[in-house]
C-alpha cells in the first residue's frame, strides 16, 4: 500500500497519531520524495527532521495536515471560488496563521530572555552601545555650546585678540579678555574656525623651533605661543616672547603669550569661530589689554605660563624659587643650570648667577641630582636642589662611503645575481663600508629577488643602548667582472699614464731651468747695454768740458783765500 493512499484513508484528527505510532512512515515519505515532487504534492517538507523536539513537531504536523487537505482540493479539481469556501482549506488557512502566531510568541519570549542574559535586544542593539551613542551625543552638544560660547577677534592695527562671550542665539556679545599678539604681515581679514589644537609643535625643523600651543584656523597659518628652542617649558626663546605685542612676523601666524594661549587652549575648541578684522590705530579696545611681564635673567620659562612648577609664581625677594620636577638634558648635552631656577636680593636684584653648583654629569642616562648655594653678604643663605634626568632621544650618526660601492661578478645575469650568496656578500661589503658613532651596523632585510645588474639600493640601521635607531642608505653597483686580458691594459694604461706625468714634470722642471737661463741672459744683456749707453753719456759730457776749458781762462785761488772767505760769510 502506497503512502498516499495510506495517508488519504486516515481522518484529520487521526494524521498525528499516525505518524507517532507508524515511524516507519517517515522513512518511507523520504524515500518517495523525488516521485511526490514529480507529482507537485506539497509532502516534500520533511517531517523527519524535527521529529525530536516538541514545537517543530507541532508546526510540521500542522504543515502535513494542509499538505493533506492541499492534496484533496487537487484530486477533486474544485474551481477557486469553492475551493475559498471549503471547509479543508479554511483549516490549512487557520492551522498556518496559528504556526505563525505560536511560532512569533516563542521567538520573541527567546529573545526576551536573551536580552536579559546578554544585554542585548531584537531590532535595538547593545544596551551599552546605545548608552554610549547617548553619552556621545550628549558631549558633543556640550562642546558645540562652548564653541558657540565664545568668539575670537583678532584686529591687526592694535596687534590684539578679543575674546568675546555670546549667548546662544549669537546674538548678543560681551568681551570677557583682550590679549597681545604679534600678528603675521601676510595675514588677511575674515572668518574663520579653528579645526586643529597641538601641545608642543616642531614649527621650524631647520632651525629647531617649538611652540607649546597650536591652534590651525587655516592653510599654514596658526595662532599659537612663543617660539621655544625645545619641547620643554624652560627653553623659551627670549627674542620672540619680547616681540609679542610690537613686531610682526613675516608669515600667516598670530602669536601670544603662553598663558594667554593656554586660556585659548583649554576654554575654545575646535570649530570655534575666529573673526580677522583690518582696524584702525584708532580702535578702543573693549578691555586692558595684558601687560608684559619682565624676563628674569637666565630662567628659560614664560612668565605667563601655567604649570604649578613655573618658578615665576613662586619668585619673592630673598628667595630662590625653582621647578620641582625633574628637568630633562639629553645625554651629552650641557645642562642650561639657570634655566630652572631665579634667586633674588632683598632688594629684588636678580642674583641667580651667583648660586654655585658641581658639573652635571650627562655621559650616561639616569637620574642626577645637583644642589646650589650662596652666601650673600649680609649673611642670608639661598639653597636649592635641582633634579635632573639624563635621557637618550637621539638616533646613532650611520657614516656612509661617499661613493657607490661596487661588487663585480662574472655572470651579471638574473639567474646569477639572484643568489643568497651574492646577497650575504653585499651585506659584508655594505656593513665593512659603514660606521656608526652608537650601536652595531646591520643591513636591514631585503630580498635576493630584488637584486639586479647596476646600482642596487641598501638601507643599514645602528640601535643605540637607548633603542633609537639610525638609517641610511647606501648604493651598490653589481657590474661584470674584468678579464685579466683587460686588468693588464688597464695597469699598462695607468704605468704608462705615470711615466708620461713623470717625463712632463722632468720637462716642465727643465723648461722651467731653460726659462730661468733666458731671462737671465736678457737681463745681463740689458744691463751691459745700458752700462755702455751711460759711459757713452759720460764721454760726451767730458768732451764738452774740456772744450769749454779751452776757450775759457782758468780761475785760480789759494787755500788762505778761500777760509777767509768762509769765516766772513
Amino acid at each position: 500500500m502506497s503512502f498516499h493512499k495510506e495517508n488519504s484513508r486516515i481522518c484529520a484528527n487521526e494524521k498525528h497519531a499516525y505518524f507517532e505510532d507508524n515511524p516507519s512512515s517517515i522513512v518511507e515519505l523520504f524515500r518517495e520524495n523525488i516521485h511526490i515532487m514529480r507529482n507537485g504534492y506539497f509532502e516534500s517538507i520533511v517531517y523527519c527532521t524535527f521529529q525530536k523536539v516538541w514545537f517543530y513537531k507541532f508546526i510540521n504536523y500542522g504543515i502535513m495536515d494542509f499538505a493533506f487537505n492541499y492534496n484533496w482540493i487537487r484530486g477533486r479539481k474544485m474551481p477557486l471560488s469553492d475551493i475559498l469556501k471549503n471547509k479543508k482549506v479554511k483549516n490549512a488557512i487557520v492551522t498556518i496563521i496559528e504556526i505563525v502566531i505560536v511560532a512569533a510568541i516563542i521567538m520573541s519570549g527567546l529573545m526576551f530572555v536573551r536580552s536579559k542574559l546578554t544585554g542585548q535586544s531584537f531590532g535595538v542593539g547593545n544596551v551599552e552601545q546605545k548608552k554610549a551613542s547617548e553619552n556621545k551625543k550628549a558631549e558633543e552638544q556640550k562642546k558645540q555650546e562652548i564653541y558657540d560660547k565664545y568668539l575670537i577677534q583678532i584686529n591687526i592695527k592694535k596687534s590684539a585678540v578679543i575674546i568675546y562671550q555670546q549667548n546662544k542665539k549669537k546674538t548678543d556679545k560681551k568681551a570677557v579678555k583682550v590679549m597681545k599678539a604679534s600678528i603675521g604681515s601676510k595675514v588677511k581679514k575674515g572668518q574663520y574656525k579653528l579645526f586643529e589644537s597641538y601641545e608642543w609643535r616642531n614649527t621650524n625643523i631647520t632651525d629647531n623651533i617649538w611652540n607649546k600651543y597650536n591652534f590651525r584656523y587655516s592653510d599654514n597659518a596658526w595662532l599659537q605661543s612663543a617660539d621655544y628652542s625645545d619641547k620643554y617649558s624652560w627653553c623659551l626663546k627670549a627674542s620672540s616672547y619680547k616681540k609679542i605685542g610690537k613686531s610682526q612676523k613675516n608669515n600667516k601666524n598670530i602669536q601670544l603669550y603662553a598663558g594667554d594661549a593656554a586660556w585659548i587652549f583649554n576654554n575654545c575648541g575646535t570649530g570655534t569661530v575666529v573673526e580677522i578684522v583690518k582696524g584702525k590705530k584708532e580702535d578702543k579696545l573693549p578691555l586692558e589689554i595684558s601687560q608684559t611681564k619682565d624676563l628674569y635673567d637666565k630662567c628659560g620659562w614664560d612668565p605667563t605660563d601655567i604649570p604649578k612648577g613655573n618658578p615665576y609664581k613662586k619668585a619673592a625677594n630673598g628667595a630662590v624659587s625653582y621647578y620641582g620636577k625633574y628637568v630633562y638634558v639629553e645625554k651629552g648635552d650641557t645642562a642650561d643650570y639657570y634655566a630652572n631656577i631665579i634667586a633674588l636680593s632683598a632688594s629684588g636684584k636678580v642674583i641667580t648667577d651667583n648660586l654655585s653648583h658641581d658639573t652635571l654629569d650627562t655621559s650616561s642616562v639616569g637620574k642626577r641630582e645637583l644642589n646650589y648655594y650662596y652666601k650673600a653678604k649680609s649673611g642670608t643663605e639661598f639653597k636649592a636642589t635641582i633634579k635632573y634626568k639624563i635621557i637618550d632621544t637621539t638616533p646613532p650618526v650611520i657614516k656612509i662611503p661617499d661613493k657607490e660601492l661596487e661588487y663585480e661578478m662574472k655572470d651579471v645575469s638574473d639567474g646569477k645575481v639572484k643568489k643568497e650568496k651574492v646577497k650575504n656578500e653585499i651585506e659584508k661589503l655594505v656593513e665593512d663600508a659603514c660606521s656608526s658613532n652608537e650601536g652595531k651596523i646591520v643591513v636591514s632585510a631585503f630580498p635576493k629577488e630584488e637584486l639586479k645588474k647596476g646600482i642596487n639600493y641598501v638601507n643599514v640601521v645602528a640601535t643605540d643602548d637607548s633603542g633609537n635607531i639610525g638609517s641610511a642608505q647606501v648604493a651598490v653597483k653589481i657590474i661584470k667582472q674584468k678579464k685579466e686580458k683587460d686588468e693588464k691594459k688597464d695597469k699598462k694604461e695607468k704605468t704608462t699614464k705615470k711615466s708620461k706625468d713623470k717625463n712632463n714634470s722632468k720637462d716642465n722642471k727643465g723648461n722651467k731651468n731653460t726659462d730661468k737661463k733666458k731671462s737671465d741672459k736678457l737681463k745681463e744683456k740689458e744691463t751691459t747695454k745700458k752700462q755702455k749707453e751711460t759711459a757713452a753719456k759720460v764721454k760726451e759730457t767730458t768732451k764738452a768740458q774740456n772744450n769749454q776749458n779751452e776757450t775759457k781762462p782758468v780761475e785760480t785761488t789759494s787755500v788762505a783765500e778761500t777760509f777767509s772767505e768762509e769765516e766772513t760769510q
